[in-house]
């Protein structure tokens, strides 16, 4: 394996807790140098690859470690987080995650995660969509491909509903039964989000 994409802060995380993770993991890593390259660009991982070492790179699963402020994403994006997600199962100034949605409750993309959004695409983080609801899934496609085109979107952590041999109903977008609790939610991606992503490429 030459490399991975790595959570750096999860759900609601602030950003102090984001720079207590990175300074443990990268403290960490330093005592290892031989053994891990921090992605910054596509070729690092070309090196990790040619040097033997793993290839890391940092993900967001979580919008609210700017704590409010845009200014932050230019941080985030010297310290390599890579992508983001902006809504994790759970309702956040974002939008609704996928737990939320199942449970009737997608908001949509707000007026605030458009301003992410924005922020993201000014400083080259890609927009991750895993674990977000359907609506807001789909407002952020149509935010994106009406503001942005030719600049993509991905799903790291998820699967196409249809491609999943999983118990389904119409109403219930595939969810997994015994991984949904509460507080986390593991499950497919309704296919009305994907047919748009599979276009954008």
């Amino acid at each position: 394996m030459t490399g991975h994409e790595m959570t750096l802060a999860a759900a609601d995380m602030s950003f102090d807790t984001l720079l207590e993770q990175h300074y443990h993991f990268r403290a960490a890593m330093a005592q290892q140098p031989e053994n891990y390259l921090i992605v910054i660009e596509t070729r690092d991982i070309e090196a990790a690859h040619a040097q033997g070492k793993t290839a890391v790179i940092w993900n967001s699963q979580t919008a609210s470690v700017l704590d409010g402020d845009l200014k932050k994403m230019a941080l985030l994006k010297d310290m390599g987080i890579k992508s983001m997600i902006l809504a994790y199962n759970d309702i956040f100034r974002t939008g609704s995650g996928q737990l939320a949605a199942y449970n009737g409750r997608d908001i949509g993309l707000t007026p605030w995660g458009k301003s992410v959004i924005d922020e993201m695409v000014r400083f080259g983080i890609l927009l991750d969509l895993s674990q977000t609801g359907s609506k807001t899934t789909n407002d952020a496609m149509d935010y994106m491909d009406e503001n942005y085109p030719g600049v993509p979107y991905v799903y790291t952590h998820s699967v196409p509903a249809g491609s999943a041999r999983m118990r389904q109903t119409p109403r219930q977008m595939a969810v997994i039964e015994p991984f949904q609790t509460t507080r986390h939610c593991e499950q497919p991606s309704p296919e009305d989000t994907y047919r748009p992503h599979s276009q954008n490429g």
